[in-house]
C-alpha cells in the first residue's frame, strides 16, 4: 500500500515567495500565449494558399523550442520551492512538482520535425519555381 502524497500549507509567505511560487504558472501562460500567436500566423498562411515559406519553418522551430521549454517548468517550480523552504524546518525535505510536462517535450520534438518538413517544402518550392 502506498502512502498518499503529503500536502503542506504555507501560512506566512512573503510577496517574493508568492511570486516565486506563481512564476512557473506565469511562464506557462506567457509561453503558451506566444505559441498561440505564432500558430495563428502559420494558420493564416494556409488560408493564403502559401504555407511552405521559410518564415513558417522559423515560426515552427520557435514553437518547438518553446514547447521543450515548457517541459523545464517543473524544474523552475522545484527551484522556487527550494528557495521558499530554505531556512525553515522543512529545508531538507525532498519535494517535487505536482505536474510534469513530458507531453510538451515530445510535442516540441514533433513540431521541430514538422518545421524541417516545412523548411524542405519551401526549399523544394523555390527550386521548382522556375520550371514550367
Amino acid at each position: 500500500m502506498t502512502k498518499p502524497p503529503l500536502s503542506i500549507r504555507l501560512l506566512a509567505v512573503t510577496v517574493w515567495g508568492g511570486l516565486g511560487l506563481a512564476l512557473p504558472d506565469l511562464l506557462l501562460v506567457l509561453i503558451l500565449g506566444i505559441v498561440a500567436v505564432l500558430l495563428l500566423v502559420v494558420i493564416r498562411t494556409f488560408g493564403a494558399g502559401d504555407p511552405f515559406v521559410p518564415a513558417n519553418a522559423r515560426r515552427l522551430v520557435t514553437i518547438g523550442f518553446l514547447l521543450i521549454g515548457v517541459g523545464m517548468l517543473p524544474r523552475v517550480e522545484d527551484l522556487a520551492l527550494w528557495a521558499l523552504l530554505s531556512g525553515t524546518p522543512l529545508e531538507g525535505v525532498t519535494m517535487g512538482a505536482v505536474q510534469d510536462h513530458h507531453w510538451a517535450v515530445v510535442s516540441g520534438f514533433v513540431v521541430l520535425a514538422l518545421a524541417e518538413v516545412f523548411r524542405q517544402g519551401s526549399r523544394l518550392r523555390a527550386d521548382t519555381a522556375g520550371l514550367v
